[in-house]
């Protein structure tokens, strides 16, 4: 592996992220990216590899209905999560 490159815009702008390792861990994504990595053996020209695509989908935005009320002196916000949704980190 010469380097990896990365694209959020179907290789339009494409940037080198020079790690020459065989993985490639992508961290703090806020959005769709594609990744590929530049490779090269010998005195052969350099070649890219498959494209990997990590999706980033935005969170959803649950809405509280029905008789829910605050608890008397709380603070921060209250959530209710749709039917079917998991793994759902909320923050205040």
């Amino acid at each position: 592996v010469v380097k990896w490159q990365q694209s959020t815009d179907n290789w339009i702008t494409t940037t080198d992220i020079l790690i020459t390792t065989d993985t490639y861990t992508a961290t703090n994504l806020s959005t769709t990216t594609k990744y590929r990595a530049v490779v090269a053996n010998g005195l052969c020209a350099q070649t890219n590899s498959s494209v990997a695509i990590i999706t980033v989908k935005a969170n959803p935005n649950p809405n509280m209905s029905g008789d829910i009320a605050p608890c008397e002196n709380s603070v921060g916000n209250i959530y209710r999560a749709a039917i079917g949704m998991s793994n759902i980190n909320l923050a205040t």
